[in-house]
């Protein structure tokens, strides 16, 4: 009974959690709303940019770095829920996995093009369910496409957001993460 339980949790998470189809108009919100929360924050601020763009891609960025997070957001507490949460995390993140494709949202959020050396490039997930996640680093090669901005042992600030029914953020997150 427990494994059939499992399998059709780990089976219907994913579909339960399947990007929410939304006009452009409202998607824009959110991704605006993110936008200027991140110009906002002191993780970015730290880093004192001369040049900040958003990648005119949407890109695929994993909810499982986010699961002591969204363990307590969803309720998943005592262990046997944590870890199912986790495999379905992991389920979701394999099954959603897409190469980045072109959004005109995001791509007139600022108007420079990230392509310059050490410009910071923010990039988008897609929206999900009230969740965006955001990856913020800085162009070190120099060029256009994600290869050139996330590069190996560069580091990146992730962002989760959380929105409210009033298209508002109503929690944030972030974390530093590694490329080795």
């Amino acid at each position: 009974m427990r494994g059939l339980r499992r399998f059709l949790l780990l089976c219907l998470f994913p579909l339960a959690c399947y990007s929410q189809q939304l006009p452009n108009a409202q998607a824009q919100l959110y991704y605006q709303e993110a936008y200027r929360y991140i110009l906002k924050s002191p993780e970015l601020n730290e880093l004192k940019p001369s040049c900040i763009a958003v990648f005119d891609s949407i890109v695929s960025l994993p909810q499982s770095n986010f699961s002591e997070q969204l363990k307590n957001h969803w309720g998943y507490v005592g262990t046997k829920k944590e870890s199912q949460l986790l495999d379905s995390l992991f389920s979701l993140d394999e099954s959603t996995y897409h190469k980045p494709y072109y959004s005109p949202i995001t791509a007139n959020l600022t108007t420079a093009s990230g392509a310059e050396k050490g410009c910071l490039v923010i990039m988008f997930s897609r929206l999900s369910n009230n969740l965006l996640l955001a990856e913020v680093s800085d162009n070190q090669e120099g060029g256009s496409g994600r290869k050139s901005v996330i590069s190996i042992f560069d580091q990146s600030i992730l962002y989760l957001f959380i929105f409210g029914a009033d298209k508002k953020i109503q929690k944030h997150y972030t974390q530093i993460l590694s490329h080795n």
